[in-house]
């Protein structure tokens, strides 16, 4: 759907909560966000954010831990 419609994502931040492996928010990233920032609560995720982003030549922030019981970064 955001490769589809960039202009959901085009010039504005993003955060992708329960990231996985990054796939929605690389797509983000191509698709023309401003900021992209992944989120999981699993520690293994990072790493896959980390090489699949590299491998798709987009740059996407790191948040790690539960973000929903907490207030929305900024």
């Amino acid at each position: 759907l955001i490769l589809e419609q960039p202009a959901i994502v085009q010039g504005k931040r993003v955060l992708d909560i329960a990231c996985g492996s990054g796939l929605i928010a690389i797509a983000a990233a191509r698709a023309g966000a401003l900021q992209v920032v992944a989120n999981d609560i699993d520690p293994l995720c990072e790493a896959a954010v980390a090489l699949n982003s590299g491998a798709n030549g987009v740059t996407i922030e790191w948040s790690g831990g539960d973000l929903l019981g907490r207030p929305a970064p900024d």
